[in-house]
């Protein structure tokens, strides 16, 4: 694929109607992902870190548990499908894509409490940022009046 070539992921039909990145997320979490991975549920957290950089999305895996008798690597390959299914939902359209990078998290059951089921966290690390450099110019200020 040449630079700058639209591309459209095999699912973008049944989401293409959701404006947001954010918007997405949630319908990935609460339809799409648990239509399609029975016995689990899924949160997100998804974010960029700056205003005009691609959104990243961190899908949450709820409720996946591996037995004795299965093969060495399965929640690898749990992940690797489920980021295979959010991808589908990807399109570059002139060069620019309408989310980034995607990580499936497999949790924990220790860690499972850190996140509600079907809730989708947005981050804005720019926001974040741009508020720590007004406070750093803040406090250099009313160093130098000191």
């Amino acid at each position: 694929m040449s630079v700058g070539a639209d591309h459209v992921g095999d699912r973008v039909r049944d989401s293409a109607h959701i404006p947001s990145v954010p918007a997405l997320a949630g319908f990935l979490v609460r339809h799409d992902l648990p239509a399609q991975f029975t016995d689990m549920v899924f949160s997100a957290t998804v974010y960029r870190h700056h205003l005009f950089s691609p959104w990243m999305i961190d899908v949450h895996v709820h409720g996946a548990t591996v037995r004795a008798d299965d093969a060495p690597g399965t929640l690898q390959r749990l992940a690797d499908a489920i980021e295979d299914a959010v991808i589908g939902h990807n399109a570059i359209y002139h060069g620019r894509p309408r989310f980034g990078a995607v990580h499936a998290v497999v949790l924990e059951p220790t860690d499972e409490h850190h996140y509600r089921p079907g809730h989708v966290k947005v981050r804005r690390y720019y926001i974040a940022h741009r508020l720590a450099d007004l406070a750093d110019r803040a406090r250099r200020v009313t160093g130098w009046v000191r």
